[in-house]
Parts: C-alpha cells; structure tokens; sequence
C-alpha cells in the first residue's frame, strides 16, 4: 500500500508543479515587453455613383415621322427611331462604366431581322459616343441627356412577312465595367 501511496504523492506534486509553471507563464510572474502606437492622422472616404433614371416620354419615329408605335407595319429598309430623355450620373476616383441598350430580352419573330445601334447627346464630359464612361477620376453629376436607339428593318424576298417583335423590353443598362 505505501508504494502505491507514494505514487500517488509523486503524481500530485508533479501535476502542481506544472500548474504552477503553466500559472507562471501565462501571467502569474513579471513578463514585461516594450510597445508604443500612434493614431494614422487619415481622413474620411466616400463611395462614388453610378445611376442611370429615364426621365420624360420616349417617341417614336418611322424614316423621321412621328408614330404610336403600337400602330407601326415595317417594310424592309425602314428605319425606326427611339428617343428617350434620360439622367445620368457617375462618379469615381477610378470608374469605368458603359451605357448600352439591352435588346437581348426582346421576343418574336421579327428580332432576327433588326440592326440596333444607339447614340447619346449632349455627351457629358467624360462619356465617349459609344456609351463608355471613364476611365476615372469621373464626375458626371445628374446629367441631362437623350439617347436615340435606331432599328433597321433588314429583310430579304419573303423573310419576316406578318412577324411581330415586342419592343415594351428595351433596357437601357448603365454598368461599372473593370
């Protein structure tokens, strides 16, 4: 019994023992290092913007004639133009963005047959012709602008006769570009 008594001893003072230096190490004893900091004297940052707003009535015209487009029967070679009023804003240290006209969700069986190209005017400064902004430094504030959308009815012999296309889907997309 006294061998197993002192064993037990031995194990007990040998779990102190490294309590008490596991204590020591973690703070128990005078650990001291020097260290210093300094506030960064920085400023303020913002976030720029990007925003596109169609703002007013769109119009049409059929080869430069007023129309209610919901009224209109293309023939091949003719020309129909979208104006819309728009807004548009865009701002960044290092932005660089496109405007361009979504016609990829238009539908029927007419779209194969159209050619799209699009202009805008007044250009702010800092906006090419064709839509690209940027690159930065970029601060078009609330520019009012209008962009025109023209759609050419391309068709060959018997292509496209009685076809419809729904142009409620046009978008026009404003979009940060890397």
């Amino acid at each position: 019994m006294t061998t197993s008594s002192s064993k037990d001893r031995r194990l007990v003072k040998g779990v102190l023992i490294g309590v008490a230096g596991l204590a020591l190490l973690v703070g128990g004893g005078t650990f001291a290092l020097w260290n210093d900091s300094d506030l960064l004297p920085g400023g303020d940052i913002s976030t720029g913007d990007l925003s596109l707003d169609l703002v007013g009535e769109a119009s049409w015209t059929l080869n430069g004639e007023p129309v209610t487009i919901g009224e209109v029967l293309l023939v091949p070679e003719d020309e129909l133009m979208l104006t819309q009023p728009m807004e548009l804003s865009a701002q960044g240290t290092t932005l660089q963005a496109t405007l361009t006209v979504d016609m990829d969700a238009l539908d029927g069986e007419l779209v194969d047959n159209l050619t799209v190209a699009s202009a805008y005017s007044p250009l702010p400064a800092g906006m090419t012709a064709d839509g690209t902004i940027g690159p930065g430094p970029v601060n078009i504030d609330a520019a009012e602008m209008t962009a025109s959308v023209t759609i050419v009815f391309d068709a060959d012999g018997q292509d496209a006769q009685d076809a419809t296309v729904s142009l409620s889907d046009i978008t026009f997309e404003l979009q940060q570009t890397v």
